[in-house]
């Protein structure tokens, strides 16, 4: 379960390597889905809620996830699905709730509202800036979603 707070309200942001990304619900797009499937076998996807996820394993995380001496190490990790790559922001064009100023963020003339997982153990841990991150992540997400529309989908749930 995610739980989304507004990005003013977090000083850094540092992946710790501790795993407890990899046991949500990672959506894929129909192209990551086949792509997986190719490379790893049919067994790596799933499809339910109307949607491709990567699937889990019995322990509850990712199939692709391994520890290497106590850190989270993603097997497929320069090839990751972009909600992984993107985790823990998501960004939207409209608030998700009455306190917009939180989560605004100007870029190049446009208002995004970026949302972070209070959930994230990387949060107040790293020693960039979190406002330097948001840019990246906003182009990032915007080339993601260039990509969907070029496919003539609609854009995959955030979950």
């Amino acid at each position: 379960m995610v739980r989304p707070v507004g990005w003013r309200s977090i000083s850094s942001w540092s992946c710790i390597r501790c795993g407890r990304c990899c046991r949500l619900l990672v959506p894929v797009k129909i192209g990551e889905a086949l792509y997986y499937q190719k490379e790893y076998g049919a067994n790596v996807i799933e499809y339910f809620n109307k949607g491709f996820h990567l699937k889990k394993k019995g322990d509850g995380y990712c199939i692709f996830l391994d520890w290497v001496k106590g850190r989270a190490h993603c097997s497929i990790y320069h090839f990751r699905p972009k909600a992984c790559v993107l985790y823990p922001f998501y960004i939207y064009k409209k608030p998700l709730y009455n306190d917009s100023e939180i989560a605004l963020f100007q870029f190049f003339n446009e208002q995004y509202y970026v949302y972070i997982d209070a959930d994230c153990t990387g949060i107040n841990r790293g020693y960039i800036p979190i406002n330097n991150v948001i840019g990246n992540i906003i182009l990032y997400w915007m080339e993601k979603l260039d990509f969907i529309e070029s496919e003539n989908m609609h854009v995959l749930k955030r979950v």
